[in-house]
């Protein structure tokens, strides 16, 4: 998070919370300057005021709110977080905060309660206050049991989630919807794994990931590590680890997800290659990479997911964005993210060992990112039209049309026929649709001037054009 002079601010736990700031704008070097006993924490920070929630028992039912309204030139103020949620929610048991956020002199915030330590009802709960902390708004959000089109989400089962206000008083939240489908008596037949976003004006939960991923059968199972079989980190469960960041009206979720070598089910899971087996796939381990999607409208309406960053093939995740999205003089909105790469799956995070991984941070132009546009005209075979501008610079447009419903790939190869981009790998419904490629490859780097093929691929049609990339 930013600070109050642009420097970096970064908040952790490892043998209690420790509030690190670095020493200028860019820097890479940290100095603590709070510490205290706690685990899972969350901080927020706005002018002069730093708030951090911790749990600080380790046990989930003594949470504390420290308070800092001079930025630090006076010892934190210790409160507790929130007082009251039992009595006004009968949440008996356990409770832990989640995520904070901070606008106009508002603490916004987000924590789970559960009413028993065993077989318990979970809850995803929001909490405001005016005057940090002494007294508190509680809403709940979700309750455990409570059908969402036809799922019951699993808030207490390593709940992970992230809050942000933007500057008309709504609070946006996001959170792992990993839950289960229901069959006809109501019984749970799958688990599910979406990612579900909820603000306080619309008060309606709505899943962000695509239904391919987040509501597909075939995968049940294979992305949660407490299934035998499973391919996912400890507490990485299903589309994890969610971020969210605003600015205005524009919204952006990113979560963890794993790839795919075709349509996502149990055999097109990609395994992550392992430097200790010479970078080598590891059977045990899904490859990840860190996926979005985007409303330009508040919240109301949102893009089909997209992918963000991460090396094909391996593990990257962990994704964090700054809160606020950035809008530069020419009235473009970016994203500043950081993600975690890690050649040795699990290994770093998860496993308490030193590693090789490494956090990894990139700017992300978001007004680029238009995903597929869809029109009304249906074609009655698959077509590929000519991409426009061609030649170009920086970005042109690919159109391509669909007759059926049917799993297509859309993906730009270079002159000696390697990969170089993937614009579209999903299921789509009939129509022409449009997207655009900015002359970046899978990574995320700038490609060469040159000649490009791009290949669209749908049931046994396979279409290609040539384009022309001018630096």
């Amino acid at each position: 998070m930013t600070g109050k002079f642009n420097e970096p601010l970064l908040v952790e736990h490892g043998g209690g919370i420790s509030l690190f700031k670095g020493d200028g704008e860019m820097s890479c070097f940290f100095t603590p300057f709070f510490q205290t006993p706690g685990i899972f924490p969350t901080f927020a920070a706005g002018g002069d005021t730093l708030v951090i929630a911790f749990d600080s028992d380790s046990n989930f039912d003594s949470d504390t709110l420290v308070v800092s309204t001079n930025y630090v030139s006076d010892p934190f103020v210790f409160k507790s977080f929130p007082s009251g949620i039992r009595d006004s929610l009968l949440v008996s048991t356990l409770e832990a905060p989640l995520a904070l956020a901070q606008r106009q002199g508002i603490l916004y915030s987000v924590l789970f309660g559960e009413d028993s330590t065993f077989n318990g009802i979970g809850y995803l709960i929001q909490a405001t206050t005016q005057d940090l902390g002494d007294h508190w708004n509680l809403e709940v959000v979700y309750r455990e049991g409570d059908p969402v089109d036809g799922v019951i989400y699993f808030p207490e089962n390593f709940a992970q989630a992230a809050t942000v206000a933007t500057a008309d008083g709504v609070q946006h939240i996001a959170f792992n919807a990993y839950g289960g489908h229901l069959d006809s008596t109501g019984a749970v037949d799958y688990t599910v794994y979406p990612v579900g976003y909820w603000n306080s004006r619309d008060r309606q939960i709505i899943e962000v990931t695509n239904p391919e991923v987040g509501r597909n059968p075939a995968l049940s199972g294979r992305l949660d590590p407490h299934f035998f079989g499973g391919l996912m980190a400890r507490n990485a469960i299903g589309n994890s680890f969610p971020s969210i960041a605003a600015v205005d009206s524009v919204i952006l979720v990113t979560w963890t997800q794993c790839e795919f070598n075709g349509p996502p089910d149990s055999t097109t899971i990609v395994f992550a290659r392992d430097d200790s087996m010479g970078g080598q796939p590891n059977p045990d381990w899904a490859a990840t990479d860190i996926w979005g999607a985007l409303s330009w409208d508040g919240g109301r309406t949102w893009s089909r997911a997209f992918y963000l960053a991460g090396a094909p093939e391996w593990v990257d995740a962990y994704g964090t964005l700054d809160a606020r999205l950035e809008v530069d003089a020419a009235g473009e909105v970016w994203a500043h993210l950081l993600y975690f790469y890690d050649p040795i799956p699990g290994m770093s995070l998860f496993e308490y060992l030193p590693g090789p991984g490494a956090w990894i941070y990139k700017r992300v132009n978001l007004s680029q990112i238009t995903g597929l546009r869809v029109s009304s005209s249906v074609p009655q075979t698959p077509v590929l039209y000519p991409n426009y501008p061609n030649p170009f610079n920086p970005v042109t447009n690919v159109e391509f049309g669909m007759g059926n419903a049917e799993w297509v790939s859309l993906r730009i190869y270079d002159l000696l026929g390697r990969e170089v981009k993937t614009l579209v790998n999903e299921r789509l419904t009939p129509g022409n649709y449009t997207v655009q490629w900015d002359g970046t490859d899978n990574l995320g780097k700038p490609v060469a001037s040159g000649v490009y093929f791009y290949r669209l691929t749908s049931g046994n049609h396979r279409l290609t054009r040539k384009m022309l990339l001018i630096r």
